[in-house]
């Protein structure tokens, strides 16, 4: 649940840049319908900026691998940013 708890405060940072966007508000409305664990941490109201970590991933072999990650911001798209994940050795 903590990775589902990021991505929503991350969304929730990233949707107050569209408030007048009927599209967000629109996409905001049917995940809150959709899935009761969104519910729930929307409800939370936590806010968080995208920024650099370590995450662990499952891999389609069944395996798991660990990851350095780090967003890099496009100027020219604001709001966009390209991921990049590193292995960790």
């Amino acid at each position: 649940m903590k990775s589902a708890r990021t991505l929503v405060s991350i969304f929730r940072s990233q949707a107050t840049r569209y408030t007048d966007d009927p599209r967000m508000r629109q996409l905001i409305d049917d995940l809150l319908e959709a899935s009761s664990v969104f519910r729930e941490l929307w409800a939370e109201q936590d806010v968080l900026d995208l920024s650099s970590g370590r995450k662990a991933m499952r891999l389609p072999d069944g395996s798991s691998r660990e990851f350095d990650y780090l967003p890099l911001r496009i100027p020219d798209l604001p709001g966009a940013c390209l991921m990049i994940y590193l292995g960790v050795a």
